[in-house]
């Protein structure tokens, strides 16, 4: 099913400077690429070379060099030398080099290997220059891909401010507001760009074929063709390649010619150039042009997609920080003026100090106060491959537990409760003080889930299982008491929010008010953010209907068995 999305940007058209010193040669490039919608510029010798560079700055996306310019104003002039200076003019973006030349000795190769030519086209004879515009037109669109120009840059970093909650709907994005309009002005063909998702069901074609109803089948099949076949090159849908119950859908696409883009977790993405009934070009052979961009578009495509994974990382992260502040400031701030008016009821006599009631609103305070500063830590955090690294010691995770536990006990909160621990004890490399905290904070919420056990349970528990995988190491905490229904669940990890602390109504059990358990949140940053583990509920896992289940994840490169 086709998905609608905000109107493609138009692409500007591709520039290419051809250097060639035979008249003839030089004039009718230029005018078959101006033809075909380039903006070409062509050069003669050095001097007007370096005029143009000079002219027009760092613009080119395609330079078209003659290995031998027969200039007779430099000494020995190639094509290559002026590469070189066109590269320092572009140093950033450099163009795409292509050597068009009648010379094919071994200094020749050598040189232009020296300089990054994508292509080595000797001048046999005049059907050689279709290989060239072939090239151009590759070439051309792997430039104008890359996440390094600054459109390119702007537009994905737009999609990832915009959809970074959807993944899919930023890959349908990026197909159709920065892959599609590059495409169009590059290739002038026509095109579509097939975008399945994991479950094998849901097909986008971007391009200039509707989805037909009836046809999902065969668009898995033509998928799966085309990435089964992808070493073999570019798959040709020829009649019976695939079934076709609809029977319009091979009479359009027959003879296209599809290979495969990018493959990553949930989606698959493939190109399909469609053959033209009356072919304007002779370059327009799709199965060649299909045979070029196999090579040139794939890892280029493949870049765009790293790039707007990590802008869309930067971007959460950015905004993790921002909402790690946000609940510092307010710990601090709410703990902070709890102690004032505390201190204040004391020193006027208001208050019994010593009692129960006096006790539990001080140690809330505090708690506020020190879960404020781990925040606070966290906010400050350094954390990616540029982070400087640590020393830790390897840290006993049961021995981690019952100090936890020994900790809630001198608090008084797991009195009835029972700890049971299972599993064989391993140690994680890893902060001390950051596993301890984790694992008390989630102790400390299923203790006092203890009033809501139900009455059939008359020694309730908290099982720890300690569990090694192939890959991975994990921790499981279970409890036993009333489960919480799946959305109150889904907010046990959230922290303060302005819209939480806007629904919240006196009346309202500390359960169902959204976000505000900050101890389960501050674990799972510690946890996640900080050592690289993941916290997560699979209380899902459970056949009984009463008990919660949270699990912690680490790799198995930080631990060791004991």
């Amino acid at each position: 099913m086709s998905t609608a999305a905000a109107p493609a940007i138009a692409a500007t058209a591709k520039r290419v400077l051809v250097v060639e010193n035979h008249d003839n040669i030089r004039n009718n490039l230029v005018k078959s690429l101006r033809y075909r919608g380039f903006e070409a510029v062509g050069a003669s010798n050095v001097a007007q070379t370096r005029a143009l560079v000079k002219q027009l700055g760092p613009q080119f996306d395609v330079a078209v060099l003659d290995m031998r310019l027969g200039d007779k104003t430099t000494p020995h002039p190639k094509g290559v030398d002026l590469g070189h200076e066109i590269r320092e003019a572009q140093h950033d973006l450099p163009p795409e080099f292509l050597a068009y030349t009648a010379h094919d000795n071994a200094s020749y190769y050598d040189a232009a290997f020296a300089l990054g030519t994508s292509a080595y086209i000797l001048k046999e004879n005049p059907e050689k220059v279709h290989d060239v515009l072939r090239h151009i037109r590759s070439l051309s669109l792997r430039r104008a891909l890359s996440p390094m120009r600054d459109e390119i840059g702007n537009k994905i970093e737009r999609i990832a401010e915009v959809k970074k909650k959807d993944r899919m709907a930023a890959v349908r994005e990026l197909c159709l507001d920065v892959i599609k309009p590059e495409v169009d002005v590059c290739l002038a063909v026509p095109f579509i760009l097939l975008l399945s998702e994991g479950d094998g069901r849901t097909y986008d074609l971007i391009g200039g074929l509707d989805v037909l109803e009836g046809c999902h089948a065969a668009y898995e099949q033509i998928q799966n063709l085309t990435f089964n076949n992808a070493k073999d090159g570019p798959f040709i849908l020829r009649p019976g390649s695939v079934s076709d119950q609809n029977g319009n859908l091979l009479q359009r696409l027959e003879n296209a010619t599809f290979l495969p883009l990018h493959a990553e977790g949930d989606f698959r993405l493939s190109i399909g150039l469609l053959r033209q009934a009356d072919q304007a070009f002779e370059e327009n052979d799709t199965v060649k042009l299909g045979t070029l961009l196999n090579d040139h578009l794939p890892p280029q495509i493949g870049k765009l997609f790293k790039y707007l994974s990590r802008m869309e990382a930067a971007i959460a992260r950015a905004e993790r920080n921002a909402l790690l502040d946000h609940t510092s400031r307010f710990c601090l701030y709410v703990g902070q003026t709890q102690l004032d008016v505390l201190t204040e009821a004391a020193e006027a006599k208001e208050v019994d100090t010593d009692g129960e009631f006096f006790q539990k609103l001080k140690k809330l305070a505090l708690d506020l106060q020190a879960t404020g500063n781990e925040f606070s830590q966290l906010t400050s955090l350094q954390t990616g491959p540029d982070a400087p690294a640590q020393k830790l010691e390897p840290v006993s995770i049961s021995a981690t537990v019952q100090q936890a536990w020994e900790e809630l006990k001198d608090q008084f909160i797991v009195d009835n409760i029972k700890l049971i621990k299972r599993g064989e004890d391993f140690t994680l490399t890893i902060e001390k003080n950051d596993l301890l905290v984790a694992v008390l904070r989630v102790l400390q919420w299923m203790a006092q889930r203890e009033e809501k056990v139900p009455t059939e349970i008359s020694a309730p528990t908290v099982e720890v299982e300690f569990t090694r995988r192939q890959d991975r190491l994990e921790i499981s905490f279970t409890d036993e008491s009333r489960r919480l229904g799946d959305q109150l669940r889904q907010k046990l990890f959230e922290p303060f929010t302005q819209v939480a602390m806007t629904k919240m109504k006196p009346h309202e059990p500390t359960e169902e008010r959204a976000g505000l358990y900050l101890p389960l949140y501050l674990a799972k940053m510690l946890i996640q953010v900080k050592n690289r583990g993941s916290f997560e509920d699979r209380t899902y896992e459970l056949q009984s209907t009463n008990g919660h289940r949270f699990v912690m994840n680490f790799p198995v490169r930080d631990s060791n068995a004991l």
